[in-house]
């Protein structure tokens, strides 16, 4: 189907996609290729397959966290002091 094996395959719901606009369909995009990353070694170096190749890793999301945990104790974690600030950059 695709000539060669994916490195990444992502699938969407396209009862979801057909509900959604242009600028949700490409921030869903845009989300899901973030978890597309390159696998990091024990010295936190790129890590490359014997061929030059970059080997892949998931990554997960910056922070996972409910609005009023933040609301009650403001942004206690690194991640969320990260997506704070990324959200003031964006004038949020």
């Amino acid at each position: 189907m695709f000539g060669a094996f994916p490195d990444f395959l992502i699938v969407l719901d396209k009862d979801y996609w057909d509900t959604c606009g242009p600028r949700l369909r490409e921030v869903l995009v845009y989300h899901e290729l973030l978890h597309a990353a390159h696998a990091r070694d024990k010295y936190d170096a790129p890590k490359f397959d014997k061929e030059g190749r970059p080997c892949w890793a998931i990554r997960g999301h910056d922070v996972e966290e409910f609005a009023e945990t933040v609301r009650r104790y403001g942004a206690w974690h690194e991640g969320i002091e990260r997506l704070v600030e990324a959200a003031a950059e964006h004038g949020a």
